[in-house]
């Protein structure tokens, strides 16, 4: 199981289709993942969250598989020694809704026990899937098909497999990703997560040089808290079909300006994530319907 989830930088290099930036969400992404606590003790229990986004009227079917390890050297691969992170709860699911309406956005969650004793970096593998899959997994046939996959880019869906289409495409109908947790071996508090406010939106007070139509607005996801300013993240991912999203730092207190339609044919949908210095990781979302203003200055 632990061979199946492991994804490597040849596995990323795959894919010979050209992607639009990351943040764009017109397709499946793995947004985020943040475990809580952060830094697991040996021996305990700790929750692990994961965001995917698609695009709002996508309603194929999506699986989230996820195993896990501590790397006893250290490593950034799972070795036949290492030992496993243990299920101790079967994984849950949140499909997120703004009203009636799927946003696209939904959170898998899974439930795991560090092994007593184990020393080194915690890795959670996870497998993102347009599929349905049958009760009993093949793992062994799976660990094929990901080698496959990494040669060739693309594999046959496997028996069995209700799929959005056929062959899987790697970073299309495939997602591969990997988390790394630090455990708690020294004295003090264990880290426990970070929680974002409410994203809001208002116009900027410049509003020139802009194509017919568009409003330059300000996005803002503020922190409880106070994050370092050395070398936090933060990012938008939006559904809107002309909005601009980008990277930026703590130093403009997760703000970010943004190009909306003035007239929207659609809702918007906005997600911020931010992860900090010590690996805290937190998300919250907006929705901007069609007939919504936005706020002035």
């Amino acid at each position: 199981m632990k061979r199946m989830l492991i994804c490597t930088a040849a596995l990323l290099a795959g894919c010979g289709e050209e992607l639009k930036p990351f943040t764009v969400v017109d397709r499946l992404r793995v947004a985020a993942v943040a475990n809580t606590p952060v830094q697991p003790i040996p021996g305990q229990i700790f929750d692990v969250t994961a965001l995917t986004l698609r695009s709002p009227d996508d309603e194929t079917p999506l699986t989230l598989l996820a195993s896990g390890c501590v790397s006893q050297s250290g490593g950034l691969s799972c070795g036949p020694t290492d030992p496993e992170l243990i299920f101790a709860a079967l994984p849950q699911e949140r499909i997120e809704f703004d009203g009636e309406r799927r946003t696209g956005a939904r959170e898998n969650h899974w439930r795991f026990l560090w092994p007593e004793g184990a020393v080194g970096v915690g890795l959670i593998n996870l497998v993102a899937v347009n599929c349905a899959l049958p009760d009993q997994l093949d793992t062994e046939r799976l660990a094929q098909d990901l080698d496959t996959l990494a040669e060739t880019g693309e594999v046959a869906a496997p028996e069995g497999w209700v799929c959005a289409e056929d062959p899987l495409r790697l970073s299309r109908s495939v997602l591969l990703t990997r988390h790394l947790i630090t455990p708690k071996l020294a004295p003090g508090p264990v880290v426990h997560q970070a929680h974002l406010y409410p994203p809001t939106m208002k116009r900027t007070e410049d509003q020139t040089e802009l194509a017919d139509g568009l409003i330059r607005t300000s996005v803002e996801a503020p922190m409880i808290g106070v994050p370092s300013t050395d070398e936090p993240r933060w990012y938008w991912f939006s559904s809107s079909p002309r909005g601009v999203v980008m990277r930026f730092t703590a130093s403009e207190k997760g703000s970010n300006t943004a190009l909306v339609d003035a007239e929207r044919s659609q809702d918007y949908s906005y997600w911020a994530i931010m992860r900090d210095e010590v690996g805290r990781v937190a998300w919250s979302t907006m929705h901007l319907a069609a007939d919504t203003e936005i706020a002035e200055p």
